[in-house]
Parts: structure tokens; C-alpha cells; sequence
């Protein structure tokens, strides 16, 4: 679906109202199907079958309120955009529903503003849902690297650009007998043999400079003070 063809439930027991809801929204060229609903049983159904991309809601009706379709809303779908459309309701009461999750609030008697307001809170819907999916990739991401960090045999650690371990795997305890906890904050070069340092460091800074790899041998020292020769990938 384009996103522009958006699917809105209206929610008013007046049809003179809806007409003029629609008519607005006509005339600033937004693309939309809607239903419209005026009682509780039919909003619910509504919810969980159209689907709706946005909610225009009326504040009170003979069988409930904008409230209790927030409530509704919310319990069934977190993400979708509620509008409240209503008369010369108070301030306070404008407050309180955005206090409870409306994402706007627009007097029937000022409806030209309404067409902006639908498509920015859709808009602020797609920018949330995006950024829910890139963290919920990058998580998983993120979880299937540890998991190879933490049973491979290789050492793998991260470094800040002073040159500190922010994170060392379980290999440095398997393989040098050296806690990672007590590596992290501590500079990398303490335990590279003073012969190598100089390869390590320009590695290290090559990396930082260039953003590429370099494949180098340097020796660390063990727990035991003994010196182990490595092939090390320092990547940026």
C-alpha cells in the first residue's frame, strides 16, 4: 500500500460531522479509505480488522468516549496515531487526553488543520517503526557476533581510540590465562612485547586513520609473564 493511501476509523455518531471530516481531507488531496463507527463493539472490531494507519475520534458518544477508545486503541495496537476531533470541548480536557497517548488534538471548527496533522502523525509512526526495526536488527546483530566472540577460540577484543580494551572475549582467560573484566579500561600495548609495539601501534593507527585492515604478528604475555606469538587482524 502507498503510503499515502492511509486507513482511517473514524469514530462520530454525527454523519454531518463525518462528511465534513472527509470532505477536508479530500480537499488537501490526502488518499485514504475509512470506516466509521459509533459504538464500542464496533471500534474494537474495527481495530482488529481494518487495521487502521490512524484514528479520528469524536471526544464523547452515547455509548463511550475518547478515553476508553484510547484505551482500546493502545491494548491492541500501540503504534496506530489517535486524533482527537471534537467540538468545543476544554482545555483540560485536551490535556488530559494527550496526557493519555492522543497524538493531537483539533477542534471541529478548525479543521483545515487536520490534513497536516494526519500525515504527520502517520509520518511519526513510519519514522518509530523504522527505527524499532533498525534497533531490533542491529540487537539481533549484535547478538549473533558475541556469540561467535564468546566460543571462539581466537582473541577478540574492541578498543577505544586511546587505545583501551572496551571489551576482551572469554579466549584471553582460555588462551593467556588474563580475566577479560579486569582487561577492560586497561591500554592494549601493556601486553604486547616491548620488541613489538612499534607494529602494534602503527597497526592501530593505520586503522584509525585509514578505516582499513592489517594483518600483523605481535607477541602478548601471559599471566605467566611467558610471551605468545600471535597473527593479529586489527580492523577498524
Amino acid at each position: 500500500m502507498n503510503h499515502e493511501n492511509f486507513r482511517i476509523l473514524l469514530v462520530e455518531d454525527r454523519p454531518e460531522d463525518r462528511e465534513l471530516i472527509e470532505r477536508e481531507l479530500d480537499r488537501a488531496k490526502v488518499l485514504f479509505v475509512s470506516r466509521w463507527v459509533d459504538n464500542r463493539e464496533a471500534f474494537l472490531h474495527e481495530v482488529k480488522e481494518f487495521d487502521p494507519d490512524i484514528v479520528l475520534c469524536d471526544f464523547a458518544l452515547p455509548q463511550f468516549d475518547a478515553m476508553e477508545a484510547m484505551s482500546i486503541l493502545r491494548r491492541y495496537r500501540t503504534d496506530v496515531p489517535f486524533i482527537l476531533v471534537t467540538g468545543a470541548q476544554s482545555e483540560e480536557i485536551a490535556v488530559e487526553c494527550m496526557k493519555r497517548g492522543a497524538d493531537d488534538f483539533i477542534l471541529k471548527s478548525t479543521l483545515k488543520r487536520l490534513p497536516s496533522a494526519v500525515l504527520n502523525a502517520v509520518k511519526s509512526r513510519d519514522i518509530r517503526r523504522d527505527k524499532e526495526q533498525a534497533e531490533k536488527k542491529l540487537r539481533s546483530q549484535e547478538a549473533q557476533v558475541r556469540l561467535v566472540a564468546e566460543h571462539t577460540l581466537d582473541l577478540i577484543y574492541l578498543l577505544d581510540q586511546k587505545g583501551q580494551f572496551t571489551y576482551a572475549n572469554p579466549s584471553f582467560k582460555r588462551s593467556l590465562g588474563l580475566d577479560p573484566e579486569d582487561l577492560v579500561g586497561k591500554k592494549a600495548f601493556s601486553i604486547v612485547h616491548p620488541e613489538d609495539k612499534p607494529i602494534a601501534r602503527a597497526a592501530f593507527q593505520e586503522a584509525l586513520e585509514s578505516q582499513s585492515n592489517r594483518t600483523v604478528q605481535f607477541r602478548y604475555k601471559d599471566k605467566d609473564g611467558a610471551w605468545r606469538l600471535f597473527e593479529s587482524v586489527v580492523n577498524w
